[in-house]
């Protein structure tokens, strides 16, 4: 898979605690006013195998004794030239750090992608493309009002009022 970056110690991206976030290149939407441009590129970057993102992941979400939560932002994480490797890392973020929240952002509606396999792992989902004439800096997690939070209760992701 194609990542632009890893940061290791993000604040901003996480809802409580700090996370690990793993930004992938490539993304079909090409929003107007988009902060991450250089991400539309699908070679932007470098590209690791499904093992060495595994063992980045493990190694980053516990560097220094701190345990993290896992963000994955892009581009566009659920493009389908990446959804089965990343359905594959995030079963395994999951099966090994059962308590860590695995968030993920996606310019698709949880409508359009609501059946991918990918999903039944992440615990807060934050869809819709950004949009310029909705902006708002203000919101948590979402650079535009038409943006959803979707927070895992049980088995369901529950959109967020």
């Amino acid at each position: 898979m194609q990542i632009a970056s890893f940061i290791d110690n993000d604040v901003q991206n996480s809802l409580n605690g700090m996370t690990v976030s793993m930004w992938v290149s490539g993304c079909p939407h090409r929003c107007e006013g988009c902060h991450n441009k250089e991400l539309w590129d699908y070679s932007f970057g470098e590209n690791y195998s499904l093992e060495e993102l595994k063992e980045i992941a493990s190694r980053l979400i516990t560097l220094d004794g701190i345990t993290r939560n896992f963000s994955v932002l892009g581009g566009e994480p659920l493009d389908p030239s990446k959804v089965d490797e990343l359905t594959e890392l995030l079963k395994f973020i999951k099966s090994s750090y059962p308590d860590k929240k695995i968030y993920l952002w996606t310019g698709y509606k949880y409508k359009e992608v609501k059946k991918l396999e990918c999903l039944k792992y992440v615990d807060v989902l934050i869809d819709g493309k950004f949009d310029i004439n909705k902006r708002d800096l203000t919101l948590k997690l979402r650079g535009s009002l038409n943006q959803n939070i979707y927070i895992r209760k049980g088995k369901k992701l529950i959109k967020e009022k």
